[in-house]
């Protein structure tokens, strides 16, 4: 390591020099001694000063390599300390601004690994404002990727997807955003080789689904529609997407669309456009004080937000009969009626199994059912429905990956006199034992089947008479089945 005071001393005389920005070989050594410095003593160093060697060197940049790839390394260093949240960024938009700017005079090559790692950075602080995005990745261009940019990370046992996934969908977004039909032409072929790449990546097929659509190719996002509601079944947009379809067609499904959405969905600030959607759709049926719920929920959102009111929320609001309407706390109630026919459309796509449910919460209207070996679900009664233990039911199943674990959704249910397999199911006949635990708790069992206590009260069951008992099978941790009564018969 040099001496520092050295260095500054050498720094401090070559800016002095009168013909430094005359002189190139003056004005190289000027940015590797400021380089120098920077290399040794960057981590000492908060944001503001690291910003300031930068903005320091930029302007002596070597017309080399060595000297782009240098100051590319020091990009990384500044970028390293910025900050993801929303008031960091705006105070330092204009910082951001610069960096990437000098970022793109670089026109560091992708193949070097320094293009990789400022390009996530980049990529992990841009937002929906960020209109600096899009142009970046006009300039840098959607072609010419290296391996290393498609390789998915592992960290802290996490997957972390590649760099080249982050980049498209980033862009989707902002080009979605643009709402300019020559961005969105140029992109869709972009769109098709990601999923050629990354055919599992749902997200793809969804932002080129809303691409199309916008472009007016309606029957060539049908299907991708179809796979992204059957993927992602717990995902508000994926169900406001496909509803979109019957808009013009079929309001009553459109309706029962939006409805389901609501419900799946979770962050206040992503849901104004549909909460709009649904508002005017009350406002078609009459249903005055749901809409003013559905209005009054985006104008505090927006409040919170510090966003804009439209003007088209604010007509909608001052409307004689939303005016005279008393909004209510929520609007749950309201699409948990309408929801059934989304689910019975989802429905028709989906693969069927008979299960068994296993047990109930009564007060959520929720069961929980078995349809195979280590295969389980939980299913939200219809309103006018009543599920009870033991019930068989044909359901029909989505599944849904969350953070890599295959989670299982019923979209829809009846009753049914078909059996569910023997895998997991069986009836169970025999003499009834009783016997205390070491606490002195009562259980029974009838063969090697438990019985849950709350079978045996209620069917005023006495030790030693005959029962039949509904099975079923369940695993526990150490994977070991057993089998369990859930009801019983006569």
């Amino acid at each position: 390591m040099k001496d520092p005071e050295e260095l500054l001393a050498k720094a401090n005389l070559l800016k002095k020099d009168s013909t430094l920005q005359e002189t190139q070989i003056l004005k190289d050594e000027y940015f590797w001694t400021i380089h120098n410095i920077f290399e040794d003593y960057h981590e000492g160093l908060n944001f503001d000063q690291r910003l300031a060697f930068i903005k320091e060197m930029e302007p002596y940049l070597p017309d080399s390599f060595l000297g782009a790839m240098a100051l590319a390394r020091n990009l990384k260093k500044v970028l390293s300390l910025y900050k993801t949240d929303r008031f960091f960024l705006t105070k330092q938009k204009s910082d951001l601004l610069y960096l990437v700017n000098t970022f793109k005079k670089l026109k560091i090559p992708k193949s070097e690994s320094s293009f990789s790692d400022i390009m996530r950075q980049l990529s992990r602080l841009q937002d929906d404002q960020s209109d600096w995005y899009l142009p970046l990745i006009k300039e840098i261009g959607l072609e010419g990727f290296e391996e290393k940019d498609y390789q998915r990370i592992k960290r802290d046992g996490n997957l972390i997807i590649s760099l080249y996934e982050l980049i498209m969908l980033n862009t989707a977004k902002h080009i979605e955003k643009s709402d300019s039909l020559v961005d969105m032409q140029w992109f869709l072929p972009f769109l098709e080789n990601a999923l050629c790449k990354f055919p599992g990546t749902i997200w793809f097929k969804y932002y080129k689904a809303r691409l199309l659509l916008k472009v007016g190719r309606v029957e060539e996002a049908k299907p991708l529609l179809k796979d992204v509601l059957i993927k992602q079944n717990d995902q508000f947009r994926a169900w406001e997407l496909y509803g979109s379809l019957y808009a013009e067609t079929n309001p009553h499904l459109y309706f029962s669309f939006l409805c389901k959405a609501a419900l799946k969905g979770k962050e206040e600030s992503a849901l104004p456009a549909l909460r709009l959607n649904l508002a005017k759709e009350f406002i078609a049926r009459k249903m005055y004080a749901e809409a003013k719920t559905e209005l009054e929920q985006i104008m505090k959102t927006g409040e919170q937000k510090g966003w804009e009111i439209s003007n088209e929320i604010t007509r909608l609001y001052n409307l004689k009969e939303i005016s005279s309407a008393a909004a209510q706390i929520s609007n749950i109630k309201v699409y948990e009626v309408y929801q059934h026919t989304a689910d019975e459309h989802l429905a028709l796509f989906l693969e069927t199994k008979v299960g068994i449910v296993t047990n109930i919460l009564p007060d959520k209207k929720i069961a929980f059912l078995v349809f195979g070996p280590k295969l389980s679900a939980a299913l939200k009664m219809k309103e006018e429905d009543e599920v009870a233990n033991g019930d068989i039911l044909k359901i029909s199943i989505a599944e849904t990956s969350i953070k890599g674990e295959i989670k299982h959704n019923v979209i829809n249910y009846e009753r049914t006199d078909e059996k569910p397999s023997s895998d997991f199911y069986k009836i169970v006949t025999g003499t009834l034992n009783l016997k205390k635990n070491k606490k002195g708790n009562p259980y029974a069992f009838v063969q090697d089947v438990h019985i849950r206590k709350d079978i045996i009260i209620p069917s005023g069951i006495k030790e030693g008479e005959k029962i039949s008992l509904v099975c079923f099978k369940y695993y526990k941790k150490n994977g070991e089945s057993k089998w369990r009564a859930i009801k019983a018969l006569g």
